[in-house]
């Protein structure tokens, strides 16, 4: 992979350069992160082959425009809410393994087994590809609506190669989500193969 910022597509067949606007990725390199000035860039992601040769055919290019915000960062963690519920690990945005582990964290509030109901306190889900489940209804327990009923703040998901959207759930020691975005966190993951 190469990623050329702010200028052309190599020919195919000749060499992709080696400098500040054309970034070689020759250890096979699936992820990084940019610094770029504020403004909009267009990134061009070019395949070569071994010898830093462009391919021929659109299969080997892609395009992207991006705005960077005076105060933007790529893949920066989060402030810390004063309360409420939130990924720790992968970050929004994250390219992971088919097996990754997820971490979560709960500021504010006690994360304790499912059971017995108090306030301010409960138990995460995570759920997969689908939406939240509306304040004061039951969490579901099934493939798309995991339970961490034991308080657990870890785990590892097994997904497919892709995009997946996680939503994180607060729900009270009877499964029953509670009212508030603070009780709610979203990242997108990307699988790779």
């Amino acid at each position: 992979m190469h990623i050329l910022v702010d200028t052309d597509f190599v020919e195919p067949g000749e060499v992709v350069p080696f400098d500040q606007d054309h970034l070689h990725f020759g250890k096979g390199q699936l992820t990084t992160v940019l610094t770029l000035t504020p403004g909009i860039h267009v990134l061009h992601l070019q395949f070569a082959n071994g010898g830093h040769i462009a391919l021929d055919g659109e299969q080997y290019r892609d395009t992207i425009t991006v705005t960077v915000a005076p105060a933007a960062t790529a893949l920066t963690e989060p402030e810390k809410p004063e309360q409420g519920v939130r990924f720790v690990q992968p970050l929004d945005g994250a390219v992971v393994s088919p097996t990754f582990d997820v971490v979560m964290e709960a500021p504010g509030l006690t994360v304790e087994p499912a059971g017995e109901i108090h306030e301010g306190a409960g138990h995460m889900h995570i759920l997969v590809d689908t939406d939240f489940v509306e304040p004061g209804e039951l969490i579901i327990s099934d493939e798309q609506h995991l339970h961490f009923g034991k308080a657990q703040l870890s785990t590892s998901l097994t997904l497919t190669p892709g995009v997946h959207v996680l939503n994180l759930q607060f729900g009270n020691g009877a499964h029953i989500a509670l009212e508030g975005e603070e009780y709610r966190d979203t990242i997108t993951v990307t699988v790779a193969n």
